[in-house]
Formats: structure tokens, C-alpha cells, sequence
């Protein structure tokens, strides 16, 4: 079986940046198609924030979370060009959803490596995507 279709789940983490070229530079050598996802969840963002001039807090934190994920698929220098899937809600279901959509052969993405313990008390998006994907997963550690 040849990984044909690479999704590559991104965030703003230097873990997901590594990811992101290890999952480049497989896609590369098997000529596979990619695409990148990033899950934005309002859970993440302190509440009842505004900016300085008055705007919403969370609409600033999705714009710059659509410039992220459209910046990793700019740096993706191939053909066909990357896609992109931007994403509302929970990180590890969201990325499970695209992978079955999308029929992706392979999911990247990072890892932080957390100690067991540390995982099994705040869970982890790794963890979640792991038990639930449709295909293999390819944790990529710092």
C-alpha cells in the first residue's frame, strides 16, 4: 500500500512546523497529494476579550489561525498544490473527520511526547487521532 494522500494536521506549535516538513519532505519522495488541516477551537481562546480597537478577540484569532494554515500550504512547493481544511471545534475529532472525508492515506502531525501521565490527565490530540483515524498515523516528535 503506497501513501498517496498525506494529510498534514498544522497549528501555531513548533511541533506542528516539524510535522509539517517531515510530512513535505515523505509526500515528496512518494509523490503523494497533500493537504493541511487546522482546527480552530474557541475553547482555546480566553473569553470576553476585545482589541485595542474595539474588535472581537476570537475573529482576530481565526484570521490568524486561516493565515497559518494557508502559509504551510504555500511553502508546500508541488504539484498538484496542497489543499487546505480549516475547521471548527475539537483539534482530534475535526482531524479524524477530514482524514475519512478527504480518504487520506497517512495522517502527520506532531507531538509534544508528554509523559504518560501528563497525557492521561489533560489528554491529547495525538492520543485522540491515534484511536480514532481511518489510516495511519505518523507522530512526529521535536
Amino acid at each position: 500500500m503506497g501513501f498517496k494522500k498525506m494529510l498534514i494536521a498544522v497549528d501555531e506549535s513548533t511541533h506542528a512546523a516539524r510535522a509539517a516538513e517531515v510530512g513535505l519532505e515523505l509526500a515528496g519522495m512518494l509523490k503523494a497529494e497533500v493537504a493541511f488541516v487546522h482546527v480552530f477551537d474557541e475553547r482555546d481562546i480566553p473569553g470576553g476579550l476585545v482589541t485595542s480597537d474595539g474588535g472581537d478577540e476570537v475573529e482576530v484569532y481565526r484570521k490568524e489561525a486561516y493565515r497559518l494554515l494557508h502559509g504551510f500550504a504555500e511553502r508546500a512547493v508541488m504539484a498538484p498544490a496542497a489543499l487546505t481544511f480549516f475547521e471548527d471545534g475539537t483539534a482530534g475529532t475535526k482531524i479524524v473527520q477530514v482524514a475519512t472525508a478527504w480518504r487520506a492515506d497517512v495522517i502527520v502531525m506532531g507531538t509534544r511526547g508528554r509523559s504518560v501521565v501528563a497525557s492521561a490527565l489533560t489528554g491529547s490530540v495525538a492520543q485522540s487521532v491515534l484511536r480514532h483515524a481511518p489510516c495511519p498515523v505518523l507522530a512526529v516528535r521535536l
